[in-house]
Formats: structure tokens, sequence, C-alpha cells
């Protein structure tokens, strides 16, 4: 016991976690994953400490001395109570002071974390994005990382190759349903420099307090990077993509294919507009750009294709459901400017406040590799038909295949000029 009483965490007893004095050496960083048994062992090992309204017994936050429970004990304070006592005894990583074999520690896949994430809801998100059984191992820094390790993280080009992920060229960091997730920067802390990286696929889904996400671009590890998957699914407090469109500028080289994932995200007003200009402005690589949007319901402007986007061959966007969306001009703007295009797939059904295409049918008819469109405003009741859409639909009939949907809308061209009958049949 510490002074006045208190537990101390170099007081607890860990040997059912750590086999007693055995060890396990595992020198190299990268393979140093943990598996979901261990984790439940881990869970078990906090749950066995707790009286009967799940506080656990004797242990408190280091900082304010509040009591802490089961539920809600964040990785910081499990770093506290657990990993930086088994760890600094045995001069090593978590993982290694409690495995038997190194070769099943190999890790597939890295797990995100924020310090003051709850330990029960690390664990849930992982188990409910990774596998059971054998291969479920992960990488993840509170486990994998010895504490000395900590400063060789920091020195790109250290000569003892303390961390060696360069092999790594296809990473998925799972950090969905993080409720205390703030900043996309957090995530650079939590993973370690992965040089060779080609494709990344970031799922940052139902992350409520995350607002204005920024400078996911600006890390070295990205530099190499030509497939990015970004999922914003679910995360209301979302405002702007502004300042993380902004960072990724860096990757306009290079980055051939980028998919962002926003459904739901019911705070989100603007994927660029008149006053911020093009969304994904600089990305001049593009080769395939995917945005799915539906069910913004405050989403008011779109304009996610810029003139220097020169190379891009796929365009999918669906803005379904955006009952706040009056107008695609922003879209059409400088989409018959892309002559290297040749499939669009875009999706407005039940955008019920949309009443303007903009230029969108002669931007179109414009695009002369075109060879597949798809049109879907099923359900646009308030939509305005402009002018010349009818032979502009027909000219890319003769080219290319069309699949259009314009059910349930109540066409209507602008109040000063006559509906063709022909129109109809769209």
């Amino acid at each position: 016991m510490g002074t006045g009483g208190l537990l101390r965490a170099s007081d607890l007893d860990f040997s059912e976690l750590t086999r007693g004095s055995q060890q396990l050496k595992i020198s190299r960083a990268d393979r140093r994953g943990i598996t979901f048994d261990q984790l439940k062992k881990l869970l078990v090992f906090l749950k066995k400490r707790c009286d009967e309204h799940g506080a656990i017994r004797g242990w408190y936050d280091p900082k304010t001395g509040e009591k802490l429970h089961y539920r809600t004990i964040t990785l910081k304070q499990l770093q506290h109570w657990v990993i930086q006592p088994v760890t600094e005894r045995r001069q090593c990583s978590y993982v290694e002071a409690i495995s038997k074999d190194a070769a099943s520690q190999l890790p597939a896949w890295v797990v995100g974390h924020t310090w003051d994430e709850p330990f029960v809801d690390f664990v849930r998100r992982a188990m409910k994005h990774g596998t059971l059984g054998a291969g479920d191992a992960f990488w993840a820094a509170p486990f994998s990382s010895r504490l000395d390790d900590c400063s060789q993280l920091a020195v790109p080009d250290s000569p003892d190759g303390v961390i060696d992920f360069q092999t790594v060229t296809n990473l998925r960091v799972c950090l969905s349903g993080s409720l205390k997730l703030k900043s996309i920067e957090e995530l650079g802390q939590s993973l370690p420099q992965l040089r060779n990286l080609s494709q990344l696929d970031l799922d940052l889904s139902g992350s409520p307090a995350l607002s204005v996400p920024t400078g996911l671009g600006e890390g070295v590890w990205l530099r190499s990077l030509s497939s990015l998957r970004l999922s914003f699914t679910g995360s209301t407090g979302l405002r702007s993509l502004q300042p993380l469109c902004e960072s990724l500028t860096v990757l306009g080289s290079h980055l051939v294919a980028l998919e962002v994932r926003l459904g739901m995200c019911s705070s989100l007003l603007s994927l660029g507009g008149e006053s911020e200009g093009c969304c994904f402005q600089g990305l001049q690589a593009l080769r395939s750009l995917k945005v799915e949007a539906s069910g913004c319901s405050s989403l008011k402007s779109i304009d996610v294709v810029s003139e220097k986007m020169k190379m891009l061959k796929s365009l999918e966007l669906d803005v379904s459901g955006c009952s706040s969306l009056t107008s695609l001009d922003g879209l059409s703007r400088n989409l018959g400017k892309l002559s290297s295009l040749k499939a669009v797939d875009l999706r407005a059904a039940g955008c019920g406040g949309l009443r303007s295409l903009g230029h969108l049918g002669s931007s179109l008819s414009a695009l002369t590799a075109l060879s597949a469109l798809r049109l879907d405003f099923s359900g646009c009741s308030a939509l305005e038909v402009p002018l010349g859409l009818r032979e502009d639909i027909d000219k890319l009939r003769e080219r290319c295949t069309v699949n259009i949907d314009f059910s349930d809308c109540d066409l209507r061209l602008p109040s000063s000029a006559a509906k063709p009958k022909s129109l109809l049949q769209l």
C-alpha cells in the first residue's frame, strides 16, 4: 500500500496474466500482435476486482483520485494500473509479458486507439471488425510497444530497426464507434510509421465528437499512398471536410483512388461550393472518385470534381435523401472538362428540395469518352428540368449505355418554357 493507505499499481499481482516470471522476447515490434483471447483475460482480470456496482476495488484515476469502473476505465488508466507496471518490471511490451508462442502473436492487421477511449469499447470495436480464432492477432500501440521503443518510433531512420513495418503496403484501421474521438491527428500517435503504405482504409464511422477532421495528409507515412478509403458514416457531429481535403492536397501527384463515405452525417453542410471551391482540389492524379453522402439532411452544396482531374475515369456520387440540397450547379460546372471520364453514376433519389441540375446535361454530353451513365432522380418532386436535356440524353444514348430514372418526379420546366411531351419519356 502507498502513503495514506492508497493502493498503488506496483502493489498488484499480475501473475495470472503474465505466467509468473516467464517471459517471451519478440525483438521486432511489428510482430507483437495481441489476440482476442488475451484481451478477454485482461477483462476477466479487471472484472474479478470489481464490487457489486462495477467499481474496481482500490483503483482510482491517478490525476483526479476518482474511483475507476470496469465499464469506463480508459486505455490511459489501464496503462497506469496494468500495462506500465507489467512492462516496466520486465522491460518488455505487454504482449511479450503475457505470450507463450511468438508465432501466434503475428499481427494480421492494426487497430488505432485514443487514450481516453474506455477499454471495454476498444475490445468491442476490435472484435466487431476482426476475426476470432487463428490469425486474430492485431497490432495496437498500448500492447505492442515497449516503453523504450517510444523514442525510436519518433526517429524516421532508426539504425537498429526496432520498428520494421516497411513491408506493409495495405492497411485497414478501424476507429468506428469511438465516442470521444475529436481529431484525426490522434491517429498518428497510435500507428507506426508505414513508409511504403499504398492502400489505406480508415473507418471513423459513428464518431459523434468528430466535427472538423484535419491533418490526415500531413503524415510522412502517407506520402506513397495511391488508394484511400475514408468512412465517416453516422458521425453526426461532422460539419465540414474542408480542412481534411486541404491536407490531402500533398497526395495530389500519386493518389489514384479515393472513396469517402459520409452517409447520415446530419450536420454536414457542404462538400465544396461557391466560397470553398472544389472539395478535392489538387488531386490531379485521381482515376476513381466515390463519394457516398446519402441521408446528409443539412447538405446544401456539392463541388467534388476539379478541371485538373484530367485522368479521372470513374465518378460515383450518392446524395440520395439530402433534403436540403437545391442545386447541382457546383458539380456540373467542371464535369464537362474531364475528357477521360468513362463512367458516371449519380444518385440523388429522394432529394425533395432539388430544383436545378445546373448544366448537367450539356456537361455530360461533352464527355467524349463516356461509355456508361446512370442518373437516379426518382422522387425529386421539385425538380425543374433544364432546356435541352432531352437532346443531350439522345446524344449520349448514341454512344454509351444510359440508365436514367425520373420516376415519381413532378417534372417541371422553368415557368417561362413550355413542357415538351417527349420530356416525360426520359
